[in-house]
């Protein structure tokens, strides 16, 4: 109704741009015989209707209609796409959730062990051996094993050594 409205205003002015030549906003007899006089008036090929022409040829619809099925085609084939997408998401967000609540859940027993034991402390000599058990037996594998060249056994450095 109103693009009804706007066509007629449109009109009018086009009709006054046209006819109106002395630009009064009227149209006086003489304007209105002179644009009656014109060609484009007299020729009906203008004021042809479209109810008596056909809109499209059969070759324009059938290409039309080609043109429709193949974009519906390609519309479905993006909705199975993207539905096949949607699914792999949630998959990958209930993976994600089981994840994240195995670590909390892990976090949570953690902190459970923090506050129901506290860090012990190791009681001296308990788990450890004497340093001088140690160190014999440090002494014991040395003398089994060959010293590399240039090395002199103990009792060398021993004796090489100045008294005091």
């Amino acid at each position: 109704m109103i693009e009804m409205e706007e066509e007629r205003l449109r009109m009018r002015e086009h009709v006054m741009n046209e006819v109106d030549v002395d630009k009064d906003r009227l149209i006086n007899l003489e304007e209105f015989l002179r644009a009656t006089e014109k060609r484009e008036f007299l020729e009906p090929d203008g004021w042809e209707m479209l109810e008596e022409q056909q809109p499209y040829t059969e070759e324009e619809l059938l290409e039309f209609e080609r043109h429709i099925a193949q974009t519906e085609d390609e519309l479905i084939r993006k909705k199975e796409e993207l539905d096949r997408q949607q699914e792999e998401l949630q998959k990958q967000h209930q993976h994600i959730q089981a994840q994240r609540q195995e670590l909390q859940q892990v976090v949570q027993q953690m902190e459970q062990k923090k506050q129901q034991s506290p860090p012990s402390v190791p009681e001296p000599g308990a788990q450890y051996q004497p340093v001088v058990d140690h160190v014999a037996h440090i002494g014991e594998v040395g003398k089994s094993q060959p010293l590399p060249p240039g090395h002199l056994p103990e009792a060398a450095v021993q004796h090489s050594q100045p008294a005091p």
